[in-house]
């Protein structure tokens, strides 16, 4: 098949669409020779491309929320100071001294241990039931992160546990 530039003369634009005998593939390319130059396009470039545009943005962006730990701390709006604070809690404070470290209020109080989430965090309820403490106290770092303080009855931290929901 040959196309002509419009005033009838020597061919500008030759297409060669391949065998249907041979691999599927190859039914898909369109073999285009302009100027002496050979470009194999398939014939639908544009869904293609698209579709691996959309991959490489998916991925990318994957990376960026999963496998970069700011972004993903920001996606879930955890804070690592407050992380921090609880990580360096020493046992003997009070509760006044504790919420002021940990920068926030305490979201629900108990007689028990109050991590939302009991299953695969078993160590941190059996330490909070061996432990003197007879009020706990939970706060929430995000969305998803929880720390669990306890106080025995003199009012002092004597326990500490962190979980998720």
């Amino acid at each position: 098949m040959f196309y002509t530039d419009g005033d009838g003369g020597t061919p500008s634009h030759f297409v060669q669409v391949a065998n249907p005998w041979y691999d599927i593939r190859d039914t898909y390319i369109v073999r285009f020779v302009v100027d002496g130059c050979r470009k194999n396009l398939p014939l639908c470039a544009t869904s293609v491309m698209k579709t691996r545009l959309l991959i490489a943005f998916a991925l990318i962006l994957g990376m960026c929320v999963f496998a970069y730990p700011h972004a993903r701390d920001a996606l879930m709006q955890f804070d690592r100071a407050a992380q921090r604070a609880f990580d360096s809690l020493p046992m003997g404070i009070t509760l006044d001294d504790a919420a002021a470290r940990l920068g926030s209020d305490s979201i629900r109080d108990a007689p028990e241990c109050c991590l939302p989430q009991r299953h695969a965090f078993e160590s941190e309820f059996e330490r909070a039931e061996a432990s003197t403490a007879v009020h706990f106290y939970l706060y929430q770092n995000g969305v998803n992160w929880y720390y669990c303080l306890g106080f025995d009855a003199d009012g002092l931290l004597v326990v500490t546990g962190q979980g998720s929901s």
